[in-house]
C-alpha cells in the first residue's frame, strides 16, 4: 500500500496512520544518519 499512501491515509484508521508517520519517521532519521555518515567520509577523504 506504499504506492498508494496518498489514497490511503484518508482512509486509515488513526492507528494505522499513526504506524506510517512512525515508519515515515525512522526512514527518514536512518536515511539522515546515513547522509550524515557519507557527508562525514567524502569531508575525510
Amino acid at each position: 500500500s506504499v504506492w498508494a499512501v496518498g489514497w490511503w491515509v484518508p482512509n486509515l484508521i488513526p492507528a494505522e496512520k499513526i504506524t506510517i508517520l512512525a515508519v515515515f519517521g525512522a526512514v527518514l532519521v536512518v536515511g539522515g544518519s546515513i547522509a550524515i555518515a557519507l557527508g562525514k567520509k567524502s569531508v575525510n577523504r
